[in-house]
């Protein structure tokens, strides 16, 4: 039995969402997309993202997040495409044969209804197709973002591992200079010692 998937209308339409038979069933891809998008943004501008609980930004598993998010989105494209081209020839189908022989009245009836049908199906098959591009586009987008992110955060990492070990380095100069310092004092309070018994 084919399942029914909700096609919501973009929100600058105004609109009520669709439904569209023939396709399998997608995750709700804006709540999970939009929540992955902002925890990726907290990284740069926050580093925590305040929801239920603080928690730390995994942005390797946002990214991989999105990333599955972005391949459903894109094999529910491929079905919605596949999905209207099947409607499409169906209906060319009808069309071809309403310019055949002339038939019965009835018949004739049936058929410009079935084609009515088909031709609304077409419509909404495309509307489908065209969200489920929008929505392929706009994780996509969302990913590349992500991976920008995580590739500052490794960057900004990596800066700081490098500064941490210049520092550790300093300290270690600075502790071997101290004690140098502590061997001079020592050799030349050693040989003004021996200086004064020569003198004397």
């Amino acid at each position: 039995m084919q399942s029914v998937v909700e096609f919501p209308v973009r929100d600058r339409y105004l609109r009520p969402g669709r439904s569209f038979r023939g396709l399998h069933d997608t995750t709700d891809w804006r709540e999970r997309a939009h929540d992955a998008y902002l925890r990726a943004y907290a990284l740069k501008y926050g580093g925590k993202v305040y929801k239920s609980a603080r928690h730390q930004v995994d942005v390797a598993g946002e990214v991989v997040s999105l990333r599955a998010l972005l391949l459903s989105a894109t094999h529910d494209r491929e079905a919605a495409r596949r999905e209207t081209e099947k409607l499409w020839r169906e209906l060319e189908s009808v069309r071809r044969g309403a310019g055949g022989d002339s038939s019965s009245r009835g018949g004739e009836s049936d058929r410009a209804s079935l084609q009515a049908q088909l031709t609304a199906a077409v419509s909404r098959a495309e509307e489908a197709e065209r969200h489920l591009e929008d929505r392929e586009r706009d994780l996509r987008l969302s990913t590349e973002h992500a991976m920008d992110l995580q590739a500052q955060r490794d960057r900004y990492q990596g800066e700081l591992q490098t500064t941490r070990g210049d520092r550790d380095q300093l300290r270690i100069r600075a502790k071997a200079a101290e004690t140098r310092a502590t061997e001079v004092t020592g050799e030349r309070d050693q040989l003004r010692t021996q200086m004064e018994a020569a003198e004397a």
